[in-house]
């Protein structure tokens, strides 16, 4: 059966009722369906960081899970730019981010996408970051 002929055979096989509610034939009867009791769980949403910057130089960009960024000695600003995706929730995510090393407890960022980190002395440090949603739940990178 080509397309246009299942458009033909199928075309009145639901109805919108009053209310709002849609019916729908089915095989083996009718199926009562309401739009506004639809719940579609959300995704969580996915964290990446963008780039590493000191000041206005940009020291890595693109960085992929594990990368390691070198930081020049004498740096004294260093800025990381990172970024939640979220069809679900929009601009609606709250970050906090943790410098391993440095940081004792999670720093709250809010809406900002960026960790602004001073006067790092030399060393090997882990920079975490994870994303709070609308129902406050924490999402962590996986």
């Amino acid at each position: 059966m080509d397309s246009a002929r299942v458009r033909e055979v199928f075309q009145d096989i639901s109805l919108k009722g009053r209310g709002g509610k849609i019916w729908i034939a089915t095989i083996k009867g009718l199926v009562e369906l309401d739009p506004t009791k639809i719940r579609v769980p959300p995704q969580s949403p996915q964290i990446h960081i963008e780039e590493v910057r000191n000041g206005s130089v940009s020291l890595k960009s693109t960085i992929m899970e594990n990368d390691i960024v070198q930081i020049p000695a004498g740096t004294e600003r260093v800025n990381i730019r990172y970024g939640g995706t979220s069809l679900s929730y929009g601009d609606h995510l709250n970050y906090t981010y943790l410098l391993e090393g440095i940081d004792v407890d999670w720093v709250a960022a809010g809406n900002e996408p960026v960790a602004r980190l001073t006067d790092l002395r030399p060393g090997t440090y882990d920079f975490r970051v994870r994303v709070m949603n609308l129902e406050d739940r924490v999402e962590e990178p996986k």
